[in-house]
């Protein structure tokens, strides 16, 4: 079995947790994945931000996450350096 996967098989197997779950060997595949690769992090911490934004329009109550203004803006000056 392949152990290390490439950022598309990251991204899929984020949006597949979030959405459905995952097997114990999707699992460990990608958080071995994301233990390296620093833009999957970002992205599965955005995914989940965006998941539980979407989460609070449907049902008010649901606790809507604190974004760090200091952790926005070193994520805004990263993008913006690419």
């Amino acid at each position: 079995m392949k152990m290390m996967i490439s950022c598309t098989k990251a991204t899929e197997l984020i949006e597949k947790k979030l959405s459905f779950g995952l097997t114990p060997g999707e699992l460990l595949r990608l958080h071995l994945h994301t233990q390296i690769c620093s833009a999957c992090r970002y992205y599965q911490k955005q995914s989940i931000f965006i998941e539980k934004v979407i989460a609070h329009q449907f049902s008010p109550s649901a606790k809507l996450p604190q974004a760090d203004d200091q952790e926005v803006e070193q994520l805004s000056k990263k993008i913006l350096e690419k």
